[in-house]
């Protein structure tokens, strides 16, 4: 039998990096000598005849996929694109999509074998089964649809050993990015790889699910290297995020594994807790090529970090960035809003710390609330989620599961939406000094925090990236700074720049009163928006397909819409910007019968 494993589009990101978890598992089966192959839908132009064509140039009799719970619709879309192929395929669902919501979510995307936690020995048994004609129900770890009518198996063990695992083989998503797309780190592209040091975490913070499984354990510091070798063989790797919530609990494997990729020369970014570090770990880190750490810190009030069951405290945040910061290594963070004990008080408590040490750089967001965390179950039993399908089909939309009221958490929302763009990563006097014919930026730009003038040549920015801060960071106290062109409306340089474009461009459409929509709530669209007032005036609808979930007022002035609203909306042309989607959207312009110019930006 043959095996396609297909990795959805992420709609959210739009990223190129392939998941980890689907990696291993098509990695077991192919180990076991089953004929496998790998398609990822970010990577393809067009989805839908990417999965044809596999299916039928592999002539696939089993194909499997899986997800996070807001990708339910790509899943469930790829579903339907293989029954109409191959109407007798066998398809196989996994991810935390399935390990949360076996049940609801199984039935929902119709597919016929959900995989519930870790997949390696599951679906080499689901094979054997397949294969054998034998009875699937005496496997354990599975969720099975029998015409909507789904049953589960025994739960599966978690791996103890997770050295035993073969390493991952990208070389079954056949692209010439794999194992991931380039990172930019200060203006250099650099071949990036995740390597898994760890599975779950022993912690139950209420925003967070572990589809791995309950049981946290690391792999040995030989294992891993074993794997970076291998992978050092195959692909010009310069740099490794190192994927282990808790990669200092042990100081003397965080040494070894300093030591150990010391001679490498490689660069790497790291996952730690505050309350897990020392200056004597960080110093390590620092000088063995450790340039990024990512602390979960959540919030500046300790009331709610207390109901999240962080297990943490401002003092030992305060002193966890106060070193980090000391040692020179770049810092990234995020605070969550929306805790089921979240006040108007605290949260501007937390806004307060943050705006007092805007030169950490961390970032604000809203809690997501994921099928099979604590605050899921919470908004199920207090009916603030009274549809376990819809929800999962209008991909998780955010909901207000605090003690703030709706208009309360709106205005919340709409203020980090603020505070992030304008203040994260702020950056003084960004000059361009040259921009080369494939599109790179000399520019220089001073750092908010210590004041250091930094050079960032040769750089070339993404519209995907454009309002990220996180690639670039002051050179001398290597603190985040944000200088790409999305940025750099606010001091002139980019708006300068595309004056004499898109400024002229769109002027004349507001002349002849033409009306434009855009598609895609994207950073292309912010970046597009910002640099042409002609275009804010000529702008009519702003619609996105995942509107639900994005349920905030763009830039302050555009209600995002579902993109039903354009059969019924006159306008005279089409500015896409969700990247990759270009084919997708077009075709669906063209189903809705809707004339209009699509313009090419």
């Amino acid at each position: 039998m043959n095996y396609l494993f297909i990795v959805p589009k992420d709609n959210m990101y739009g990223m190129m990096t392939i998941p980890p978890g689907i990696v291993y598992v098509a990695s077991a089966l192919k180990e076991s000598g089953r004929n496998v192959f790998g398609i990822h839908l970010n990577f393809e132009d067009d989805a839908d005849a990417a999965i044809r064509q596999s299916m039928l140039e592999h002539d696939i009799d089993v194909v499997c996929t899986g997800g996070l719970s807001d990708q339910y619709l790509e899943i469930k879309k790829i579903i339907r694109i293989i029954r109409e192929v191959k109407a007798d395929a066998v398809t196989v669902v996994g991810g935390g999509l399935i390990t949360s919501e076996p049940e609801v979510a199984l039935a929902g995307v119709e597919a016929d074998i959900g995989i519930v936690g870790q997949g390696e020995i599951s679906i080499c048994e689901v094979a054997d089964a397949l294969e054998t004609k034998r009875e699937l129900h005496d496997i354990d770890g599975l969720a099975l649809n029998d015409s909507g009518q789904v049953t589960k198996t025994a739960l599966r063990y978690d791996i103890k050993d997770i050295d035993c695992i073969c390493f991952p083989d990208y070389s079954i998503f056949n692209y010439k990015q794999v194992p991931n797309d380039p990172v930019y780190i200060n203006g250099k592209l650099k071949k990036s790889l995740n390597v898994t040091a760890s599975r779950s975490c022993p912690y139950n913070c209420t925003f967070c699910y572990h589809p791995s499984g309950s049981r946290y354990v690391q792999r040995s510091i030989k294992n891993i290297f074993q794997e970076i070798d291998l992978m050092l063989k195959s692909y010009a790797i310069e740099h490794i995020s190192v994927i282990d919530e808790l990669f200092a609990t042990n100081k003397e494997r965080v040494f070894e594994f300093s030591e150990r990729i010391k001679s490498y020369g490689l660069t790497y970014g790291v996952q730690l807790r505050v309350d897990s570090i020392s200056e004597e770990i960080l110093m390590s880190l620092k000088d063995s090529g450790c340039i990024a750490i990512s602390y979960g810190i959540e919030s500046a009030d300790n009331n709610i970090l207390s109901s999240m069951r962080k297990r943490i405290t401002i003092k030992q945040i305060e002193e966890a960035l106060v070193l980090t910061k000391k040692v020179g290594i770049f810092i990234q963070g995020n605070f969550i809003f929306g805790d089921i004990e979240e006040t108007v008080e605290s949260a501007n408590r937390t806004l307060r710390w943050w705006m007092n040490h805007l030169d950490y750089g961390l970032n604000l967001y809203m809690i997501r609330v994921f099928p099979g965390s604590y605050l899921y179950k919470y908004a199920l039993e207090k009916g603030i989620i009274n549809d376990r399908l819809s929800y999962l089909e209008n991909g998780c939309p955010p909901i207000n599961v605090s003690r703030l009221s709706e208009s309360e958490m709106k205005a919340l929302r709409d203020k980090i939406i603020y505070l992030n763009s304008e203040m994260v990563g702020a950056t003084y006097g960004i000059q361009v000094s040259r921009i080369t014919d494939d599109g790179a930026y000399d520019l220089t730009a001073e750092c908010m925090n210590c004041g250091a003038l930094n050079s960032f040549n040769n750089t070339k920015f993404e519209y995907k990236n454009v309002t990220g801060a996180d690639s670039f960071s002051c050179g001398h106290c290597f603190q985040k700074m944000r200088v790409s062109p999305a940025n750099t409306v606010s001091k002139g340089t980019y708006k300068t720049i595309l004056d004499n474009v898109l400024e002229q461009h769109f002027l004349a459409f507001a002349k002849q009163g033409k009306k434009i929509v855009i598609w895609g709530v994207t950073e292309k669209s912010t970046a597009l928006l910002m640099s042409s007032k002609s275009l804010r005036d000529a702008v009519v609808a702003v619609v996105d397909r995942d509107y639900k979930v994005k349920n905030w007022t763009f830039l302050n002035r555009y209600r995002i819409e579902s993109p039903d609203v354009l059969q019924e909306l006159s306008f005279d042309s089409l500015i896409i910007g969700a990247a990759g989607y270009e084919k997708q959207i077009s075709d669906q312009v063209s189903a809705m019968g809707l004339n209009v110019d699509i313009l090419d930006i």
